[in-house]
């Protein structure tokens, strides 16, 4: 799985965030001055083990960043990102499904149901689904200088994210 691909396609399914940025999310940044904008990367990737010393699961680390002409803003298109505007989240603070698909809780456990309406199980035996959670652990906001030694600011409100997902084992 192209974590990288899907978690831009998470951030580009949140309604409340396209509505600010359209489609400016990037793997990093452009000298420009079109903003709002939002910038991901993955710091860490880490395989995990289980005590037969094989595992599917994969941990990451996540930096989101929210960069705005205002605190304001920045700190707005954070919270598009975290809820999607809504009350409870459907954003990425809690993310769980795949991109193009709806998560959704059944008999305890979470099914996944695609566009067509087709049921599609996103548990540890289905080894063809891909699948990835995310939460939220900690989030900043500071004022970046446009230029260096400058006195014009950007602001950017800085999130880490956690993220899970299992891949087929070979």
């Amino acid at each position: 799985m192209n974590i990288e691909k899907e978690l831009r396609d998470a951030i580009l399914r949140l309604g409340a965030v396209t509505d600010l940025v359209v489609a400016r999310v990037w793997d990093e940044w452009f000298r420009n001055e079109r903003l709002p904008a939002i910038v991901y990367e993955i710091d860490s990737e880490t395989e995990q083990n289980g005590l037969d010393g094989r595992s599917d699961m994969i941990l990451a680390e996540a930096n989101i960043i929210c960069r705005a002409k205002t605190r304001k803003e920045s700190r707005e298109l954070a919270e598009a990102v975290r809820t999607n505007g809504t009350s409870p989240a459907s954003g990425l603070a809690g993310w769980f499904g795949r991109t193009g698909a709806t998560a959704v809780t059944d008999r305890g456990g979470v099914d996944v149901i695609d566009r067509a309406g087709n049921r599609v199980y996103a548990g540890r035996d289905d080894d063809q689904t891909y699948t990835f959670t995310a939460w939220l652990e900690d989030k900043q906001t500071a004022a970046v200088p446009r230029v260096a030694g400058g006195n014009e600011y950007w602001y950017d409100t800085n999130m880490s994210f956690g993220l899970q997902w299992r891949e087929a084992m070979r």
